[in-house]
């Protein structure tokens, strides 16, 4: 073990010392890398300035009056750059290559000219996606003074940066890693994803972007860890902070370092191996086999064989030691193996005791509960079956006197309308009375007329008061009927209860209308005796005709008058006897429909009996099977 550990201390050492190399020899390797494509970035960004800042000291070398186009258009500034222009200081404004300019536009208002005046000197602006040429693009601007130091105007020059992000994209990493443009405020300016040119470093690194400038950090591009350097870019105007960052992959830089820690790890577990080996084949001999067979030993025992020898504890060393505590072990197994034997066997006894108690305890609970509700199921069974068998009987007893109440209903019906028969032929003969009244006072004012015909007129006039006699003798008889069948259409309305309440009024309404036609026809009956008196005496007492025959005139007109009312009464007997038969036929129509609901009535008792039936046979045989059970469960 000690020749193990030192080895691994020595090759832990070279580790470090050489990791620590490495990382120091990667880091310099990517400063200097860093450094020398921020001083070729700055050159060529400077170059660009510099054409520009001659652009503008041509102009102010040529004056104001000079053709400022002649100078713009300059071959060399037509290949360096995609536009050339120039904004003096009184607004005006021109560019090459010539194009349309937009009214009204004043370069005095743009960022290009006000950079020149803030800064009084050269200015660079951010790269930016040019709205002509879609490319990435920079804008350099210089002021042209005046001799005396005014400002005629601001040179401008506009170029693509296709040449420095392939200058940045091509700086050698060995494809470790890859060079891209940042501001000193974190904006990414160039980067060879297109989507990250113009947003913060925070999207690209993730959290708080590390510190611009110095030594190379430690970063994270997403899943992946990175080493990170940022050189700034030389030869730029003061206001700009421009950094070149170059990024490598921390796996790729520090391969070197990791295969040197495979080779030590290699290295220090083949030592490792090679003493295991040497110090097993050791053990195996003096440790393994004696233990070995101790775990045999412990293994039978652990199985019920408690009579295994113990070679190993006549041993006077640390395997002796372990051999005497199996023996130990081994007493104390046998003396455990017969008391567990004892307390298993008191246990099954008192667990079968117990068992045999719980079952009966749950046998008479369960008889107890359960047989309790088959009972209350049967009894209750039972006692639907009666109310069933109840309520047929009630069912068909109603179906029965609801048919006899429907024929009592018709009969009735029957009586009402020959009481509206009866009721026609007593207006027939009020009408014939009322043309007889009419007839006695045509005979009268004849009689007064002709008195030589008195005599004839008089024995007439007794005829009719006979036939009118005969007459009134109907009325009365009608009207004893029309009393009767009231009287009767009044006690059937009271057996009909509150369906017949409407049929007592209108009989009792008839009732009294025949009473009035019975005191008319004995008014009526008065009269004709009067008359025949009246004409016994016209006949022995011609003289007073005159004046008997204008009484009897007053006596028709008095008949008339009553005429006319027997006509309306019988009239509204006909009419109270056509409302009685109306009800008559709507209590006919309601006990039939009571019948047809008494026998649904019965049809739905027949089911509820049979249903009752059925559920009293059903109880019966649980309460058999519950019996069988609970015998079942006690004998287990």
């Amino acid at each position: 073990m000690l020749v193990f550990a030192g080895f691994a201390a020595c090759s832990a050492y070279i580790y470090r010392s050489q990791s620590a190399a490495l990382r120091a020899d990667v880091q310099t390797n990517m400063s200097a890398l860093s450094t020398t494509a921020a001083r070729a970035v700055g050159n060529w960004l400077s170059g660009k300035l510099d054409l520009t800042r001659l652009m503008a000291q041509q102009v102010t070398i040529a004056g104001t009056g000079s053709n400022t186009d002649d100078i713009l258009n300059a071959p060399i500034a037509r290949e360096a750059f995609v536009l050339i222009f120039f904004g003096r200081a009184d607004g005006y404004y021109t560019k090459m290559p010539k194009s349309e300019i937009a009214a009204g536009y004043d370069p005095r208002q743009h960022p290009w000219y006000k950079g020149v005046v803030e800064a009084n000197g050269p200015a660079l602006t951010e790269p930016y996606v040019s709205s002509t040429s879609k490319q990435l693009t920079i804008t350099a601007s210089a002021p042209a003074a005046s001799g005396t130091g005014g400002l005629i105007g601001v040179a401008g020059s506009d170029f693509d940066l296709g040449a420095l992000s392939k200058m940045i994209n091509e700086v050698e990493t060995d494809g470790h890693g890859y060079a891209y443009l940042v501001s000193g405020a974190g904006k990414i300016l160039i980067h060879p994803r297109a989507e990250l040119i113009g947003k913060p470093l925070s999207e690209l690194l993730g959290g708080s972007p590390p510190k611009i400038g110095g030594l190379p950090v430690e970063t994270r591009e997403g899943e992946r860890a990175t080493l990170t350097v940022f050189a700034r870019v030389p030869n730029l105007p003061a206001a700009l902070d421009w950094y070149v960052a170059l990024s490598v992959d921390s796996a790729k830089a520090f391969a070197p370092v990791m295969h040197l820690f495979e080779i030590m790890v290699v290295a220090t577990l083949a030592v490792l191996l090679v003493l295991a080996i040497v110090v097993s084949r050791m053990m195996a001999v003096t440790v393994a086999r004696p233990l070995k067979r101790l775990v045999a030993a412990l293994e039978q025992m652990a199985q019920g064989a408690v009579d295994a020898k113990i070679a190993e504890a006549g041993r006077h060393d640390e395997i002796g030691a372990v051999g005497r505590a199996v023996e130990g072990i081994r007493g104390m197994v046998a003396r455990k193996a017969l008391e567990e034997a004892e307390r298993k066997q008191l246990t099954e006894e008192v667990a079968a005791a117990e068992r045999k108690r719980t079952m009966i305890a749950l046998a008479d609970g369960f008889e107890a509960a359960v047989g309790g509700i088959v009972g209350l199921v049967s009894s209750s069974a039972t006692e639907l079956q009666a109310t069933a068998q109840s309520m047929t009987a009630t069912a068909s007893e109603t179906a029965v006197r609801s048919t006899g109440v429907a024929a009592a209903a018709e009969e009735t019906a029957t009586n009402v309308n020959t009481v509206a028969v009866a009721a026609e032929e007593l207006g027939a003969s009020v009408q014939e009375i009322a043309r007889q009244v009419a007839g006695s006072a045509n005979l009268a004012q004849t009689a007064v007329l002709e008195a030589e015909q008195s005599a004839h007129l008089v024995q007439e006039l007794h005829e009719a008061v006979s036939q009118i006699d005969a007459v009134v003798g109907l009325i009365s008889t009608i009207a004893g009927q029309t009393n009767l069948l009231a009287l009767n259409a009044t006690i059937e309305a009271a057996r009909a209860g509150a369906a017949g309440k409407g049929f007592s009024v209108v009989a009792a309404e008839v009732k009294a209308l025949a009473d009035q036609t019975a005191r008319a026809t004995g008014e009526i009956t008065g009269h004709i005796r009067r008359i025949q008196s009246s004409t016994g005496q016209a006949a022995s007492a011609i003289d007073g005709i005159g004046t008997r025959i204008r009484e009897i005139d007053g006596l028709a007109t008095s008949i008339a008058s009553a005429v006319e009312e027997q006509e309306a009464a019988t009239q509204e007997i006909a009419h109270n006897v056509v409302q009685v038969a109306r009800g008559t036929s709507e209590v006919t129509d309601n006990f039939a429909s009571v019948a047809r609901a008494s026998e649904d009535t019965g049809a739905a008792a027949s089911q509820v009996l049979a249903s009752a039936s059925e559920l009293s046979r059903q109880s019966e045989h649980l309460a058999a099977e519950v019996g069988r059970f609970v015998a079942r469960v006690r004998a287990a």
